[in-house]
C-alpha cells in the first residue's frame, strides 16, 4: 500500500508538472491556455463561465502542490507592477522616489557699471597668442571660399530671373517690385560684389544703375529698407 501510495503521488506531481506546463507554458504566459479571439485584453485575461472554474481550480491545485512554481513569479511581477504603480503615483514602495527640484532663485538685475574698461576708449584687449591666430586665418581661409560660392549662385539666380527688379522670388523664379521699383538686390550688392573681387559682376549692376535706376518713377516705399 504505501509502494502504491508513493507511485500515486508520484503520478500526481507529474500531472501537476504538466498541467502547470500548459496553464503558463515554460516562459510564464498564463493566455497560451485561453481561446485566440477578437476580444479585448481585459477579457483574455478574465474569462468566465465553466471554463474560467475548471481553470481557477487548476491552478489552485497546482499552487497546493508546488508552493514554489510560476504562481510565485506571477505573484511577484504583480508586486512589480504595483510598485511601478506606487512610484508613478509618488506614494511609498519602491526605491526609486521622484526627483525634486531645487527651489528657483529670484532674479538679481547686475547693475550698471560692470564694463568700466571701455568708457574712455583706453581697453586694449590681449594679444593674441600665434596658435590661435593661425586658428583663426585656417578657419576665415576655409569659409572665404564658401561665402563667394553663395554669393555668386545668389547673383546668378537674381542675374537670370530678376534683373533690374527689387527682389527675387526663389520658388516661382519671378522679380517683383516690393520696395518700389528701384532694383533694391542690385543697389544693396554692389559694395559685396566689389569686396568679394566680383568686378565683372560689379561694372554690369553699376552700369544698369546709370542707365535705368530713375526715381521720379518710384512708388510706395519702405524709407527703413531704402536708407539701409
Amino acid at each position: 500500500d504505501g509502494q502504491k501510495d508513493n507511485e500515486m503521488k508520484g503520478t500526481s506531481l507529474e500531472e501537476s508538472s504538466r498541467l502547470r506546463e500548459l496553464v503558463y507554458g515554460k516562459d510564464g504566459s498564463i493566455m497560451k491556455l485561453l481561446p485566440q479571439s477578437k476580444q479585448s485584453p481585459r477579457q483574455k485575461e478574465e474569462p468566465k463561465g465553466k471554463k474560467a472554474e475548471q481553470l481557477q481550480e487548476s491552478l489552485q491545485s497546482s499552487k497546493e502542490l508546488s508552493p514554489t512554481t510560476n504562481g510565485d513569479s506571477i505573484h511577484h511581477e504583480q508586486k512589480v507592477v504595483q510598485s511601478k504603480e506606487n512610484t508613478q503615483k509618488g506614494k511609498p514602495g519602491s526605491d526609486v522616489t521622484p526627483a525634486k527640484l531645487p527651489p528657483k532663485k529670484p532674479f538679481v538685475p547686475l547693475g550698471g557699471n560692470r564694463y568700466s574698461e571701455y568708457r574712455n576708449g583706453a581697453y586694449i584687449p590681449p594679444a593674441w597668442k600665434e596658435s590661435e591666430l593661425k586658428e583663426l586665418a585656417r578657419v576665415a581661409l576655409a569659409r572665404k571660399g564658401r561665402v563667394k560660392m553663395a554669393m555668386e549662385h545668389a547673383w546668378n539666380g537674381y542675374r537670370t530671373f530678376a534683373w533690374g527688379t527689387d527682389e527675387l522670388l526663389p520658388l516661382t523664379n519671378v522679380g517683383q517690385d516690393n520696395w518700389g521699383g528701384i532694383g533694391a538686390t542690385l543697389v544693396d550688392s554692389l559694395s559685396t560684389l566689389w569686396l568679394l573681387g566680383m568686378k565683372d559682376e560689379f561694372w554690369e549692376a553699376r552700369d544698369w544703375v546709370k542707365d535705368n535706376l530713375d526715381f521720379s518713377k518710384v512708388g510706395t516705399i519702405s524709407v527703413f529698407e531704402t536708407t539701409i
